[in-house]
């Protein structure tokens, strides 16, 4: 039996786990995992995300690991 779709809740395609969550950092999974939730769990396409929250987020103190995890 399939198990039905949790309300309130954002779904990160398999792909992004099957091909890339192995292969990069825990904290670039982190970040990558919150850019979805931004987005998608909102039902958008695009959005802009201050490093402020990715900092909250992923607990990092500085703007240049934010940009190092986003490129």
């Amino acid at each position: 039996m399939m198990a039905e779709f949790v309300p309130n809740s954002f779904q990160v395609p398999n792909r992004i786990v099957d091909e890339i969550a192995g292969k990069v950092s825990a904290k670039a999974f982190a970040c990558l995992i919150f850019i979805i939730r931004k987005t998608r769990g909102w039902h958008k396409v695009k959005d802009s995300i201050p490093f402020t929250q990715f900092k909250q987020f992923l607990g990092i103190k500085d703007d240049r690991t934010v940009q190092k995890l986003l490129s």
